[in-house]
């Protein structure tokens, strides 16, 4: 995906609820964060999929994204 216009976020600047997209060594998606949890953020998978060592995830589907693991974006 082309990121011109998006800003990279750190993670600890997450909202739960909003809309982000996050790409990482096992992919990249549109997610939606849920909730922080002591490791990091749980996350619905809204467009794209992420192959981890864990599973692989798609739309709809739950995942732990633990802290520092990632680039997070958001459109400015």
């Amino acid at each position: 995906m082309n990121l011109q216009g998006f800003s990279v976020i750190h993670d600890s600047n997450l909202v739960a609820g909003q809309r982000y997209y996050l790409k990482n060594r096992f992919g990249e998606a549109w997610v939606k964060v849920l909730d922080s949890v002591p490791d990091g953020w749980n996350v619905e998978v809204q467009e794209g999929g992420f192959n981890t060592p864990k599973g692989k995830y798609k739309k709809g589907e739950v995942m732990l994204v633990e802290n520092g693991q990632g680039k997070w974006y958001e459109a400015r």
